[in-house]
């Protein structure tokens, strides 16, 4: 640092100024030259706590960036771990989604297979029953014969068959039989309960078909004409069906009668139905033919599939 009182150069002394008053003058301002000089040094000196303190709160700046910065690398590594746990989520939902969507595809292949297999029973179970059918196409069911312990189905059958005009001889009839369960209470009852039907099996289809006509044309026949004792009970005579045909044969009466059709028959083992004289024929060979019928006489008030 240089002395108050020095000074850096020196002016030439002019030639024209004594030395006394040179001298002062020279004093004075070496003077002036060193104080502004302290003064200047003073404030360099003040400035440099200036500099200090900056420096001071400059280390805290950075200190606390410093914090700041590490803070934000934590918060950056913890956000960083957070998005690759996010990601393996949904890396597993996806993995989870596909999961879902093929066992939607199996599910979507197991129920078409489940439809085409209860179609395929369904099928199955109408062949069944038109191959039971088919056994039956020599048989007349007869309802309405009053039972008794000591009946003779045979003259019976021969007896209505003359009625109707058509004469069956021993060689025509194979076999005439009760059908259903036999009925357990006192016998003196027996007349007071509906008889079971008689089956017969003809010899020959033909000959079923000319009985089957016959009764058809010749209605009316009561048990009293027939040789039956009792009181007259009217007697029909009918294809014999399968038991489920016979159930969806009741059940198509029944709803022929809801529907006000004219005509409900059976023909070689199947039902047929038929509005009026001029309607369309429906084959019904399943209950789901009459629910279409009751749907759609709701939804049209009068509708009629087509036969098939």
């Amino acid at each position: 640092m240089t002395s108050l009182f020095a000074t850096t150069s020196r002016p030439l002394r002019p030639q024209n100024i004594d030395g006394s008053k040179w001298a002062f003058t020279k004093t004075k301002r070496e003077l002036r030259e060193s104080t502004e000089e302290a003064v200047q040094t003073s404030n360099s000196f003040t400035g440099g706590h200036s500099d200090v303190a900056a420096f001071t709160s400059c280390s805290e700046i950075l200190r606390e960036m410093q914090a700041a910065f590490t803070a934000m690398k934590n918060e950056m590594s913890e956000f960083t771990r957070s998005l690759n746990s996010t990601s393996e989520d949904i890396h597993d939902f996806r993995k989870e989604i596909n999961d879902l969507k093929n066992q939607v595809k199996d599910l979507e292949r197991f129920k078409k297979e489940a439809s085409d297999l209860r179609l395929e029973v369904t099928e199955l179970r109408l062949e069944l029953a038109a191959q039971q059918q088919r056994q039956y196409l020599r048989d007349v069911e007869i309802s309405g014969v009053t039972e008794h312990k000591q009946e003779n189905l045979t003259h019976t059958i021969s007896v209505l068959s003359s009625k109707l005009g058509v004469e069956l001889g021993p060689h025509d009839i194979d076999d005439v039989r009760r059908v259903g369960n036999r009925d357990t209470g006192d016998a003196s009852e027996c007349s007071a309960r509906a008889p079971r039907p008689v089956v017969v099996t003809l010899a020959r289809r033909a000959v079923r078909d000319q009985l089957l006509r016959a009764a058809r044309v010749r209605r009316g026949i009561t048990t009293d004409k027939i040789e039956i004792p009792g009181n007259p009970k009217q007697v029909y005579i009918n294809e014999h069906l399968t038991k489920e045909n016979r159930i969806l044969f009741s059940k198509a009466r029944a709803t022929g009668k809801e529907l006000k059709f004219k005509y409900v028959w059976t023909s070689n083992g199947n039902i047929f139905m038929r509005r009026s004289e001029s309607g369309s024929v429906v084959r019904i060979n399943s209950e789901a033919v009459l629910n279409k019928l009751k749907l759609d006489r709701q939804a049209t008030g009068y509708g009629t599939p087509q036969c098939s």
